[in-house]
């Protein structure tokens, strides 16, 4: 037989290069497959930060590298200028400074979140940043506070009221001005710079009043007054049958303030501060004593003393927030100033039958040094966020307490009727604030 033929063998045609239809429909395949990734780790990252997985405590899960298409490093193609990684690779940062940069082409390392990705934070404040703003970005804060507190002094006496007609002073007790609870008003709006500093204004608006008053319109006890200028006035201890007394506080605050966050660890974060401090406080109170069971007739006595204080001093203190779980984190405030105060101090009594004869018209300056302490705390949560605004509420208890205030003139001798006491007296401020923060 023939010997078989052998085949012709093809000639190899070379490689058709990809069309660009079909490097674009992988370009967008690739695209889709990077997004539903970045979501994927996003949503993880959410989880374990609900979970309180230690992980992802110390930094936000906004990292971010190119795949190995885009990479130029690895043999990719790179980003195209306008795609989605590209945004994001010019976007993405580290929102912890003090956090190990992963190795890697593609991560941005930084310390300030950007106010087009803060949206990808895995918390509601920004892992490592302190107060109500975006990682580290500039933001706008105003705030309003709600204030109910209380005022506290010593040295409101204006009556001693005994069971016993005849004993000249008690058994019995010594009564006081009340101060109750009353409201207030605070308002705050500072700048924070990308370097972490702020800076602002806040202003404190608080008025307190306190009454009291006492009756013996039978005479069966006593009655002492404690304001009256022991010689001189018409009316003596033994007639008094009815008294009457009210104290009236305003107590202004203007700072001028700057500070700065500091990180020490996720999920706590610090910041130390300082404040210019003008204090305007205010204090009066009048009482009325009368021989007749009303204080619209019979021989009446008013007394009218004031203890003004204005002062100019620094305030230096320190702040903490610490993120508790999701959008709720718990804070503190401590501070201590020191004050040159200048004090207006007044002692004015007259009776109105006769009012030609004013028994008592002192006046005196002074000026002293006097100190403040504050103390703070409360709980605080984020209720609304659309970046690059957010709202916050706050709820927490204050304290105020100031030291070495002039006290009212008091008379304190009959033989010598210019004797008085030359007493300082503290004052406290005490009860619950509630905050609205609006961040922008």
């Amino acid at each position: 037989p023939a010997a078989a033929m052998p085949l012709p063998v093809p000639t190899p045609r070379p490689a058709a290069a990809p069309s660009d239809e079909f490097l674009g429909a992988l370009w967008r395949l690739q695209e889709r497959i990077d997004q539903l990734e970045h979501e994927n780790r996003r949503l993880t990252a959410n989880v374990d930060q609900l979970q309180g997985a230690p992980a992802y405590r110390g930094r936000s899960s906004r990292f971010f590298q190119v795949s190995p298409l885009r990479n130029p490093a690895l043999g990719g193609l790179g980003p195209v200028p306008g795609d989605y990684h590209a945004e994001l690779a010019a976007h993405e940062q580290i929102t912890d400074p003090h956090a190990a940069v992963p190795e890697g082409a593609g991560f941005v390392a930084g310390g300030c979140a950007c106010a087009d990705c803060a949206a990808l934070q895995n918390d509601c404040y920004g892992t490592g940043a302190g107060g109500h703003g975006f990682g580290c970005e500039g933001v706008f804060e105003f705030s309003i506070d709600w204030l109910n507190w209380k005022a506290n002094r010593n040295g409101l006496d204006f009556i001693i009221t005994g069971d016993d007609a005849n004993d000249a002073i008690g058994p019995g007790s010594l009564k006081f001005a009340r101060p109750g609870r009353d409201n207030g008003l605070r308002l705050a709006l500072f700048r924070r710079a990308t370097s972490g500093w702020d800076f602002g204004l806040r202003y404190t608006e608080f008025d307190a009043q306190g009454r009291n008053s006492a009756s013996d319109p039978d005479g069966v006890g006593n009655m002492t007054a404690t304001r009256i200028h022991p010689t001189g006035a018409a009316i003596g201890d033994a007639d008094i049958t009815t008294a009457k007394t009210k104290y009236k506080l305003q107590y202004d605050l203007v700072d001028v303030e700057a500070g700065r966050w500091f990180g020490l660890g996720s999920p706590t974060a610090i910041r130390p501060f300082a404040a210019i401090r003008s204090a305007r406080i205010d204090q009066d109170q009048h009482s009325r004593y009368s021989d007749t069971p009303g204080l619209d007739s019979g021989n009446l006595v008013f007394v009218r003393e004031t203890a003004n204080m204005s002062s100019v001093g620094l305030v230096i203190g320190s702040e903490a927030h610490w993120h508790v779980r999701g959008c709720f984190r718990a804070f503190g405030r401590a501070a201590a100033g020191l004050h040159v105060g200048t004090f207006d101090i007044s002692n004015f009594q007259f009776e109105p039958d006769n009012i030609d004869d004013i028994n008592v018209q002192v006046r005196a300056d002074r000026r002293d040094v006097v100190m403040s302490y504050e103390l703070a705390a409360g709980i605080g949560a984020r209720v609304w966020d659309r970046r690059p605004a957010a709202v916050d509420l706050e709820i927490g208890y204050e304290l105020h307490y100031w030291d070495n205030l002039a006290d009212f003139i008091r008379f304190v001798d009959d033989a010598n009727d210019g004797l008085n006491d030359r007493s300082t007296v503290s004052l406290g401020l005490d009860g619950l604030f509630g905050r609205i923060v609006i961040t922008r």
